[in-house]
């Protein structure tokens, strides 16, 4: 099941024990928002993809040298396959070195993919081939979580309900952090990830979703 925003909001509520969380709050409800938000994008990246089915998403086409991903949509490249072959994946400067210098080390039976047009761990605009051929594909991809406003009325890219307590105590966390030191903070947050591993990741701490 997908969390409801009503529902991580009342629990952080209760901790914090403000009352009712609105525009005039301290801390406001639009921050709580934030935080929900950043902790959930924060636990995508350092989950392994098994935890993230619930972003994923594919897309396909027939293209020649390249296909554009939304810079909306796409988070992380999962996998390529074209020709019904799947791609290897190169860095962008590496994929135009092939181009110029070792044109026949791809073919139809192995081919290259570099995401180009943006950071390549984030804001991914498109996939560039090599070699140049035009052939079905199919692209796995993680696309973006909604923002913490939209949880109660959808149902796509909603966090599941078990990442309900990672999220409460992240958000807690912030709220508290203005009373902290930099350092305790640093030292909160490095507990948070680690605990977010372990009970969700099953123990792959330093794994990230790739």
């Amino acid at each position: 099941m997908s969390l409801v925003y009503a529902n991580v909001k009342a629990a952080v509520e209760a901790i914090l024990d403000v009352g009712v969380l609105s525009p005039t709050t301290t801390p406001t409800e639009a921050h709580i928002r934030i935080w929900m938000y950043d902790a959930v994008t924060i636990m995508a990246e350092l989950l392994p993809v098994e935890q993230l089915t619930w972003l994923m998403r594919t897309t396909t086409g027939t293209a020649d040298a390249e296909h554009v991903i939304s810079t909306l949509d796409a988070s992380k490249v999962v996998s390529v396959v074209k020709n019904g072959v799947e791609c290897i994946r190169v860095d962008r400067q590496e994929l135009q070195r092939i181009k110029r210098v070792a044109p026949l080390m791809y073919n139809s039976a192995s081919i290259a993919f570099a995401i180009g047009g943006g950071d390549a761990d984030g804001g991914v605009t498109k996939i560039e081939f090599h070699p140049a051929t035009s052939a079905a594909f199919t692209i796995k991809y993680l696309s973006l979580p909604l923002a913490a406003a939209s949880w109660n009325d959808a149902t796509n890219l909603v966090p599941p309900d078990t990442w309900l307590p990672a999220i409460v105590d992240y958000t807690v966390m912030k709220a508290r952090e203005q009373d902290e030191e930099p350092e305790m903070s640093e030292q909160a947050m490095k507990r948070w990830q680690e605990k977010v591993q372990i009970t969700l990741g099953g123990g792959t701490i330093g794994t990230k979703g790739a």
